[in-house]
This record gives C-alpha cells, structure tokens and sequence, in this order.
C-alpha cells in the first residue's frame, strides 16, 4: 500500500491547478487581446513603466519555445522550484533545468542584441 504525504497532494493540486489554467485559457483565446491592441488599454501613468516592462518581457518569452516560456514563467512568476515544475509537468529536474539555462541563454542574448552590446 502507497503512503499518501503532503508531496502527493502538493503535486495534485499544483498538477490539477495547472491543467485548469491551461483549459481555461485554451477555450478563451479567441478572446484574448493581441498584444497590439493591449499596447492602446489605459493605464495609470504610475504603472506605465511597469506595464511596458512587463509587455517587454512577454514579447520575448513569447519568441522562446513553448516549454521554455512556460519554465521561466512558473519559476520566476509563480515562484516554483525546479522539482515542483518537473513534477508538475512530469519531466526530470535535469530537463527543467537545462530548459531554464536555455531560455536564460537565449533571453540575455536577445537583450544583448537590443542593447548592442
């Protein structure tokens, strides 16, 4: 008989949680904003350099592939270790690791080029 542990139910909801939110945001596509079209959405003037950084940094992870998008934006956004992301997306921490240098590399290279360093 398997023990059931807090890591298991961790991983359930995290797990769960996750495939709710890409459910939901598959069927509203169609009604997401193009990003052109956020651009003109009013905001506070306080907040507008933040949400200019904020588009920024979208484009780009935007232009990374999938796996890695989604690796940068659950550790640095949500906060997720390694393990809870290899967990949660059932890969090894290796592969999430090696996914986070990558899109690291490939991000620091795109601002390097931006900045014409």
């Amino acid at each position: 008989m398997q023990k059931s542990g807090v890591d298991d139910i961790e991983r359930y909801l995290i797990r769960s949680i996750s495939n709710a939110c890409h459910d939901y945001f598959r069927r509203k596509r169609q009604t997401t904003i193009p990003i052109d079209e956020a651009l003109h959405i009013t905001i506070d003037e306080s907040d507008k350099q933040i949400h200019e950084e904020f588009m920024r940094i979208n484009r780009m992870l935007d232009d990374l592939p999938p796996e890695q998008a989604e690796t940068i934006r659950l550790k640095c956004y949500d906060g997720l270790t390694f393990k809870q992301i290899g967990e949660l997306q059932d890969i090894s921490e290796a592969t999430v690791k090696s996914r986070y240098r990558y899109a690291i590399m490939s991000l620091k290279e795109k601002i390097e080029k931006t900045k014409g360093v």
